[in-house]
């Protein structure tokens, strides 16, 4: 496997979370890709393992962070702007 198969796997994998959010964890893994760089892109894989094995992972956080409650993603605009009463 290479980055292109791994990021396109991860990719397919994540269809069950809005593509906002996807689109955010992909990206975060090219970045993590392009840190590393070519010469290291066998060692990343090996670090990462299975791309469906890191999307269940990132499904797992984001519905947990999803079923808090006061969801600091959805934060008072108030609390978040900063704005004092």
């Amino acid at each position: 496997m290479n980055r292109k198969e791994f990021l396109s796997q991860l990719e397919q994998a994540l269809q069950g979370m809005p593509a906002e959010e996807c689109r955010r964890a992909v990206e975060y893994y090219e970045n993590y890709f392009d840190e590393a760089g070519p010469e290291k892109e066998q060692e990343v894989l090996q670090q990462l393992g299975a791309p469906e094995k890191v999307a269940a992972d990132i499904l797992r956080d984001y519905r947990d962070i999803a079923q808090r409650p006061n969801n600091p993603h959805e934060g008072n605009s108030k609390e978040t702007s900063g704005q004092k009463n």
